[in-house]
């Protein structure tokens, strides 16, 4: 008896998550770690990311951080304010708008991102260096269609999809 394409489509979808779960049990103690080391650092989680994202593209305003880290534009203000009262930041009219701030690194951040780059090397190398050439470039594929965290991901969009299909 042949399975029809649902439960095969269920079946596949069981044997993914199951392999989620065991990818999570691999990678805890690397998170870990990696937290910890974090928690030594003179910034919070969530500044690092406000960083992180005026690192990877140049500058940004209040309103596109806002976005980007699916927060309030108070809450980037808020975030905004305490990473230039620490000198990690740094702003500068907008060029085209004159209305708008636009936010950089200062060398302190940057110094920063390196630190918490080199550390992130240090614990994900290993994991990383275990997995064979294609295995890598499969994992690095998924991940970029799921999402990277630039834009609306694959995974927002199956969601908004399931979302509204149920509603």
């Amino acid at each position: 008896m042949r399975a029809s394409a649902e439960q095969v489509d269920r079946a596949d979808l069981v044997g993914l998550v199951d392999l989620m779960w065991e990818f999570d049990d691999a990678v805890s103690a690397y998170w870990k770690q990696l937290h910890l080391d974090l928690r030594e650092l003179p910034c919070r989680v969530g500044e690092l990311r406000v960083l992180w994202h005026i690192h990877h593209g140049g500058t940004a305003t209040g309103t596109d951080l806002a976005r980007r880290l699916g927060i309030s534009r108070a809450a980037a203000s808020n975030l905004l304010k305490r990473l230039t009262e620490s000198g990690y930041l740094t702003s500068a009219t907008d060029e085209q708008d004159h209305r708008r701030r636009r936010w950089l690194l200062t060398a302190s951040a940057r110094r920063l991102l390196d630190r918490v780059e080199e550390r992130r090397l240090t614990v994900w190398g290993p994991l990383w260096r275990s997995l064979s050439a294609d295995d890598q470039q499969r994992l690095v594929r998924s991940m970029e269609r799921l999402g990277s965290g630039r834009g609306e991901t694959e995974f927002e969009r199956l969601v908004a999809a399931q979302a509204g299909s149920s509603g």
